[in-house]
């Protein structure tokens, strides 16, 4: 057995081992409302947590049932000699339900089967809305790639461009995981979107919450549990989290209805995000015309009324080349016009 395969294993005992501890600690009592919070702490550090004791927690209900057919067949054989469970059943169910998480913990560390994926793909401008079997929703924006896991028990995605708005079924038994590079987010019953453009990820909580988990070493190296309000922008080797209003979050949502909301954003920026679904594109040329802000609400593939905006409100010169849109400011000027809002 290779090292790797080595600490696979421990891992994966050590962790069916805890979950043990905690429910024999439920079972036998006291149990306080502290070791209740110190269970969900436990819990929420990693989804393999959560599986285990769930697992566990099923195992312990099957062996309850075993320790009744041993106590049975010893009651009913007078020539063959039986465990005595009489004493500590409790002792048995826990060990009978450690032993059979742990082998199937032990079989997946060493023997994962491959997942198999289907890819959804939207083009430039396009929109495209997912509906799953557990009652999940995954809208997908412009210019998107995702992978849906196949099978009814698969609960996972790998968004690798693009952005997608995700409303989750929450079910604790089989958690809803979304893989990004470096990083993956795990849901703890939430509505939530997150944009991947290759440099950084952005995922804004809307609702419920989620937890957002760096894996740049493959497995979880450090993890935050979001809330409503709070993007997280990621990239390799940095974490930022910023919270923001209601309105804020809902602005960045508008690609749903097919707008885009704007509020004292750039020009630069207004254009960057106007190109990201459109073929024909904008180009904004001198960094004075860049920076003007504006603030409204434009549908996404109107470049014509972008265009009517920088030349009527800003006085800025519009130029068309073939497909594309040019502005910057009329030669000789050096007055920068008020901002449009």
């Amino acid at each position: 057995m290779s090292n790797e395969a080595e600490r696979a294993v421990s891992a994966a005992q050590g962790i069916e081992e805890q979950a043990g501890r905690w429910l024999e600690s439920q079972e036998l009592g006291p149990w306080s409302s502290q070791d209740q919070q110190n269970l969900n702490a436990w819990l929420e550090e990693s989804t393999a947590h959560t599986i285990a004791y769930l697992r566990v927690s099923a195992a312990w209900q099957r062996a309850d049932r075993l320790q009744a057919l041993l106590s049975t067949s010893s009651a009913r054989s007078s020539s063959k000699q039986v465990p005595d469970t009489s004493k500590n059943p409790w002792k048995v169910r826990l060990g009978v339900a450690v032993l059979v998480c742990a082998l199937g913990a032990i079989a997946v560390a060493l023997y994962p089967g491959p997942t198999e994926y289907q890819v959804f793909a939207t083009t430039v401008g396009g929109r495209e809305t997912l509906k799953l079997n557990d009652g999940s929703k995954i809208e997908l924006n412009t210019d998107t790639v995702l992978r849906l896991a196949k099978g009814t028990e698969q609960r996972e995605v790998v968004l690798e461009k693009g952005e997608a708005y995700f409303e989750v079924h929450h079910n604790a038994s089989h958690p809803f995981v979304v893989h990004l590079t470096g990083h993956r987010v795990v849901d703890l019953g939430t509505k939530f979107v997150i944009r991947e453009d290759g440099r950084k990820i952005q995922v804004s909580l809307v609702e419920g919450r989620a937890r957002l988990e760096t894996t740049d070493s493959g497995k979880p190296d450090r993890a935050v549990i979001l809330i409503p309000g709070d993007v997280a922008v990621a990239s390799r080797g940095s974490l930022f989290i910023s919270h923001r209003e209601r309105v804020a979050v809902a602005r960045a949502l508008s690609w749903r209805q097919g707008l885009l909301v704007l509020s004292r954003t750039s020009l630069g920026d207004a254009a960057r995000e106007m190109n990201r679904y459109n073929h024909e594109k904008i180009f904004i040329e001198d960094s004075q015309a860049s920076q003007l802000t504006v603030t409204g609400t434009l549908a996404v593939s109107d470049l014509g009324e972008f265009a009517r905006i920088a030349r009527k409100y800003f006085g800025l010169a519009v130029e068309r080349r073939g497909a594309d849109i040019f502005i910057r400011q009329p030669r000789g000027s050096h007055a920068v016009p008020s901002n449009h809002s």
